[in-house]
């Protein structure tokens, strides 16, 4: 799924409401494909739905700027992270909660299953090369990493909640 700016949102209308006069899109189902944000100035709103990808997929990729995401419940497990920044300015993730309890299974992939086996577990927020980013009043719960920076300037953390994670 890929959100842009255009009179539909990309393939926004197929997973919510798309406003052009804010470029929002507003989740109004759960999803459990990728999501990809390709244009500057988007703003997602997840309105309180899960996201769920594949173990071997992002949940949500952007390479664009001034990007809001926000509301979302993002579950299940990734070898990759729920969701990835690459070189992006004036970024903010905020109210959402991430979390690999569940009591499903992706493939080989066991989540929810009680056992000590950190292979399922979600990684939360990549960031690289980006400038600006705030990630404020979010949820990590049961994840192997809940934030990764990596030449990130100017990031902004705060009031998030980090439980049962690994790593910081």
């Amino acid at each position: 799924i890929t959100i842009t700016d255009d009179a539909t949102g990309g393939d926004c209308t197929t997973i919510g409401l798309w406003y052009p006069s804010t470029k929002t899109c507003v989740l109004t189902t759960n999803v459990s494909t990728p999501i990809v944000i390709n244009s500057d100035g988007i703003t997602l709103d997840g309105n309180r739905n899960v996201i769920s990808a594949s173990p071997s997929d992002s949940h949500i990729r952007t390479d664009a700027d001034n990007i809001t995401i926000r509301n979302l419940k993002i579950i299940g497990c990734s070898d990759r992270y729920a969701i990835e920044l690459g070189d992006n300015s004036n970024i903010i993730v905020e109210n959402s909660s991430f979390d690999s309890t569940l009591n499903t299974t992706y493939g080989d992939y066991a989540i929810g299953s009680g056992s000590s086996d950190t292979q399922c577990l979600l990684n939360g927020i990549r960031m690289q090369y980006g400038d600006n980013i705030t990630i404020r009043n979010n949820q990590f719960t049961n994840t192997n990493y809940a934030l990764y920076g990596m030449d990130v300037k100017s990031v902004d953390i705060v009031g998030n909640i980090i439980k049962k994670t690994v790593t910081f």
